[in-house]
């Protein structure tokens, strides 16, 4: 048998840059975040040392994803920036309405609200492909939300549609039942949930949303079994987009 030795990193600033890039994007998601920033951060400093402008920018894409991922809102802000610049220069628009968008996240976490309207704004007016915008009304509605501007907010709650997929119905149903709660209209926040019936069930979550008593509520992605009142699920009563208990 023939054995093959590896080092790494290598000569190759390319491919160190890549494998880098590759390794953080998979840890993007996991805490505590720090080892994506780090290999991302390394997959900056060889995309640099090569030269490589275009990969440059979508790892500083992905190094502020990473920071945003952290909480980290500030250095989030400082590497998206420097992605703009360079994606000005480059012109990449493609890049520019990734790094727009993901900048009215950034604000909008930041309190900086009408900022955050700004980019989105700037990011769909960039956008080549307006077939699919329900992602910035929904992000327009959540928005308009945080504004209290609700006649605004419904708009584009509704603007967004149903979408195809479990996340974008859920999305969808949550956000009306939101904003008819901040309303004070707490029939209407239930009835803007598909009605099930009263039963002791069994699940995932996805999203969850409870009237009555938050802390009681299980986690995202946990397990759960008690009684529901209402539900939206796809295909299945096994796995739940959006969840409402019976107050305890």
């Amino acid at each position: 048998n023939r054995r093959y030795a590896f080092s790494f990193p290598t000569s190759d600033y390319k491919l160190n840059e890549q494998i880098y890039n590759c390794w953080g994007t998979l840890l993007l998601k996991e805490k505590p975040y720090d080892d994506g920033v780090d290999k991302l951060t390394k997959s900056l400093e060889y995309a640099r040392m090569g030269k490589d402008t275009i990969a440059e920018g979508f790892v500083l894409r992905n190094l502020g994803l990473s920071y945003m991922w952290k909480g980290d809102w500030d250095r989030a802000l400082k590497i998206h920036n420097e992605g703009i610049k360079l994606a000005r220069n480059i012109k990449d628009n493609d890049l520019l309405v990734s790094l727009y968008n993901n900048l009215s996240i950034v604000y909008w976490k930041k309190g900086e609200y009408s900022l955050a309207l700004d980019y989105l704004n700037t990011s769909m007016d960039l956008k080549q492909d307006t077939t699919d915008n329900a992602a910035a009304y929904a992000m327009k509605g959540v928005l308009f939300f945080a504004m209290e501007r609700y006649d605004s907010a419904r708009y584009y709650i509704e603007k967004q549609g149903l979408g195809n997929t479990l996340y974008s119905k859920a999305n969808y149903y949550d956000g009306l039942s939101l904003l008819e709660e901040r309303l004070g209209n707490y029939k209407k926040a239930v009835s803007s949930q598909v009605i099930i019936n009263d039963q002791s069930v069994y699940g995932t979550v996805i999203g969850i949303k409870n009237l009555a008593s938050p802390k009681a509520c299980p986690h995202q992605g946990e397990s759960f079994e008690g009684n529901v009142r209402t539900a939206f699920y796809e295909n299945t009563p096994y796995t739940f987009a959006v969840v409402i208990y019976n107050p305890a």
